[in-house]
């Protein structure tokens, strides 16, 4: 009998995996992604930025994290702390809501194979959001020192007091270890898009076949 099919079997597609199967770099991917969504839920819980106030009895912190929410802690007895004044709750749940959501699902759709170009894109997405998010916290510490030199600075030298010894800001280890994290989604994301395209172009056949180009 004359073979109906002159070219042989079909082969599978590494890009998709053999049959339905995802391939060993989109598992690999795959489980990135959800080890990076895992550690930017836990980076979002640390301080990423500070504001410190210097009194007689000692130094009032209000520490923002990844969420926007602001905690307080060594304010003297009867401050009048307006904590909303610093918080950026606002923006935070979103941004973090959104870059979660992109890494987790984008995980899933490439371990189930579906639209793995735009599960890549979701990943590159993610990292671009953390990635906002953290510079937009670390400029609202400059601004808020800006603001409160504004309003205290007068005051201050008219008590011989210097601004910056009493007033301070900074970026803390959080912000800086979300920012390494969303570089790394971005990364990741990029990496997948290539593979995949890469792959896409080439003509492929049973595993251990050789291709005919």
């Amino acid at each position: 009998m004359n073979n109906p099919n002159p070219y042989g079997a079909m082969g599978g597609n590494p890009q998709f995996g053999y049959g339905s199967r995802p391939g060993t770099w989109m598992l690999l991917v795959s489980g990135g992604a959800t080890a990076l969504a895992l550690l930017i839920f836990t980076a979002s819980f640390l301080g990423w930025t500070e504001l410190r106030f210097n009194y007689d009895e000692g130094i009032m912190r209000l520490n923002v994290n990844g969420w926007g929410r602001v905690v307080i802690t060594g304010a003297p007895e009867g401050a009048d702390v307006v904590d909303s004044k610093f918080s950026s709750a606002g923006v935070g749940v979103p941004a973090n809501v959104a870059a979660l959501s992109l890494l987790i699902v984008g995980a899933v759709m490439l371990w189930q194979t579906v639209k793995p170009r735009v599960a890549s894109s979701m990943f590159i997405g993610a990292g671009l959001v953390v990635l906002g998010w953290a510079i937009w916290s670390i400029m609202k510490i400059q601004r808020a020192l800006k603001a409160m030199e504004r309003e205290e600075g007068a005051r201050l030298r008219e008590e011989g007091l210097v601004f910056e010894e009493v007033f301070q800001g900074s970026a803390e280890i959080g912000v800086y270890f979300a920012i390494a994290l969303s570089l790394a989604a971005v990364s990741l994301g990029v990496f997948a898009l290539f593979k995949y395209n890469s792959q896409a172009k080439m003509p492929w056949g049973w595993p251990g076949q050789p291709s005919n180009f």
